[in-house]
């Protein structure tokens, strides 16, 4: 069987896209940069920590206040640097599982704390999904044997690893020691290839792929509906997106439903920052189809957002 890296592109199959995503996905997304302090400094992190916030509980509250407002239903994303080196991060997760218009929070974590402090974050509503990050520029800091123990203790939260498949082959052989122990304890969990920032230049060979391309999520639950100029219909999965790059859609109209919190409780929409969304935020205004300014989607969330020419 031929693998995805192995396949002739879709776009020299079959032309350039010319409408991908869902038409009916209006789902809105809020990331919320809580903190902008991390124990770590991965060489290809995509964001900066300053450390240069001043934690108080009132712009939690405030946060807190607008999204129960909201007049339609959200997912929301918590980060940093990293989330839980702020000290009302459980406060804020145990007031958003009660609202009835959230209906997801996603907490990215390096899972540096401890054990106790995690067990803190299996809150009951199956709204919380804690999403440890693997990070193996920092292997040593029992990242494995937390996520084995979670899995089992967790009751209410959901743990969904995701393994950091680094272009340096000096990391390869701890990233497989980290999968195959998931897969030894049934732990469900996700992959990932690196994306190039400006400090950090991904460089992945023939090499990395024969031995890890089978393991590069290939469950076509995760897919892209996409339509190409020779009129070819797909659903297109996840990996194929990422490794032919078909996320650059500058022009197309789109509905953006990302939108950011940052580290002072200011809100803005994730593709169009100068634009004032006012106090209230209305579904109606959040989802409306705009002309994308942008030269790519940032992440696969983005991936499900309807675009067409």
């Amino acid at each position: 069987m031929t693998k995805f890296y192995e396949k002739k592109p879709y776009v020299e199959q079959h032309g350039s896209p010319i409408k991908a995503g869902d038409k009916d996905y209006d789902l809105v997304y809020f990331r919320w940069q809580i903190s902008d302090i991390c124990q770590y400094e991965c060489s290809y992190c995509t964001v900066q920590n300053d450390a240069t916030v001043e934690f108080k509980r009132p712009v939690i509250d405030l946060v807190l206040k607008r999204l129960s407002m909201y007049d339609g239903p959200f997912q929301l994303e918590m980060f940093g640097g990293e989330p839980t080196t702020h000290p009302d991060l459980v406060y804020a997760v145990e007031q958003l599982t009660k609202m009835e218009n959230c209906v997801k929070i996603e907490i990215l974590t390096n899972l540096r704390r401890s054990l106790d402090y995690f067990r803190k974050l299996d809150i009951p509503g199956g709204k919380v999904f804690v999403t440890p990050s693997y990070h193996p520029e920092y292997h040593k800091w029992g990242y494995l044997e937390k996520c084995i123990e979670l899995d089992k203790t967790y009751k209410h939260s959901k743990l969904v690893p995701y393994i950091m498949l680094s272009d340096r082959q000096d990391f390869w052989d701890v990233t497989e020691e980290v999968i195959n122990g998931l897969e030894e304890n049934n732990v469900s969990h996700e992959t990932t290839t690196l994306i190039s920032t400006e400090d950090y230049k991904v460089q992945y060979t023939d090499e990395f792929y024969e031995r890890f391309g089978d393991r590069i999520i290939t469950n076509d639950i995760y897919s892209v509906y996409y339509e190409f100029q020779d009129g070819h219909k797909e659903r297109v999965p996840y990996h194929s997106v990422i490794h032919e790059e078909m996320v650059y859609f500058k022009g197309y109209k789109c509905k953006p439903l990302m939108h950011d919190i940052d580290l002072v409780g200011n809100f803005s929409n994730t593709c169009f920052p100068e634009d004032y969304l006012g106090i209230f935020l209305k579904k109606e205004e959040l989802t409306k189809q705009r002309i994308c300014p942008n030269n790519c989607c940032q992440c696969d969330v983005m991936y499900d957002y309807y675009k067409e020419l």
